[in-house]
């Protein structure tokens, strides 16, 4: 009469004895016991139930079941009388240990591969340095000659180049024209104050140019008399007195002897503020302002 066949519920389900998946329609045997499904074949095999602590587990489960560890003994003390040997003996001394050998010295340390050549090396440089001063002493003697001429010594001197040049200037003449622009301003500031258009025709160039607030509005004018009359509308429209707030030599900036520019801060009360730059041109004490750049906020 044939076995049990596995069901689709069995299908999948490893066997306990090879592991290996049941499928349907084998041969399979359950266990009374754990209710595991087997092989019917390796339920042969093994003997029964393949389920380590089956209460139906066969021979080969119990085979490979783990032995069990043996009790503990009791530690013995040994006898009182045992001979112990001595301290010094029970362990053998400590290794000494060993130093490696140091590291050869870095090109930095290296000695001289003769420390003996040193004293020849200095006689020889003054061996040298004597031939030198001989050879130097017949030159001035004129000891050589060349075809029966005697040699000539040519002594060479090197020119000091004086401390003023043509582009510069001494401290003392710096501070001279610096000392005339100021007072050219100074003189800016009175004319422009007093309204007074013909001097600061004096201290303008004929060529002058001028960026600033006019009667019509901030404008740029070129020539004497144009910016003169730009001036007439400004003082027209009206103006105050004017200052360069601050102005003194260190304000000055000299680009030659002949060319400098100042930049400085003007106030007009009533009128306003704002900078002002100033270039000027000339020499000695005849400086003219040749350009005159204002704010016209």
């Amino acid at each position: 009469m044939a076995g049990p066949m596995a069901t689709p519920n069995d299908v999948g389900r490893p066997c306990p004895y090879c592991r290996f998946p049941l499928k349907e329609g084998a041969p399979v045997h359950v266990c009374e016991s754990c209710g595991s499904v087997h092989h019917a074949e390796c339920w042969a095999d093994g003997g029964g139930c393949a389920v380590f602590g089956c209460l139906a587990a066969g021979t080969a489960a119990v085979a490979s079941a783990p032995a069990a560890a043996a009790p503990p003994q009791a530690y013995a003390a040994p006898p009182t009388d045992t001979y112990a040997a001595p301290t010094a003996y029970q362990q053998p001394p400590a290794a000494q240990p060993r130093y490696a050998s140091p590291p050869p010295p870095g090109p930095q340390d290296k000695q001289p591969a003769n420390p003996g050549t040193r004293p020849l090396i200095i006689a020889l440089a003054v061996v040298v340095a004597l031939a030198g001063i001989a050879v130097g002493v017949a030159v001035a003697g004129g000891a050589f000659s060349s075809n029966g001429n005697a040699a000539k010594v040519v002594t060479v001197h090197q020119q000091v180049k004086s401390h003023t040049t043509a582009n510069s200037m001494t401290p003392g003449e710096e501070q001279q024209k610096r000392g005339a622009i100021v007072g050219v301003l100074n003189e800016y500031q009175r004319f422009y104050s007093e309204h007074n258009t013909s001097g600061l025709g004096s201290i303008f160039t004929d060529g002058i140019k001028r960026h600033g607030l006019s009667g019509s509005g901030c404008s740029v004018v070129e020539g004497r008399q144009p910016v003169l009359e730009d001036y007439e509308q400004q003082f027209e429209a009206g103006s105050g007195t004017y200052t360069l707030v601050g102005l003194s030599p260190n304000q000055v900036r000299l680009h030659g002897p002949s060319s400098a520019s100042v930049h400085s801060h003007y106030e007009i009360a009533p009128g306003g503020s704002g900078f002002v730059n100033f270039r000027l041109s000339g020499g000695g004490p005849n400086w003219r302002i040749s350009e005159v750049y204002a704010t016209c906020a």
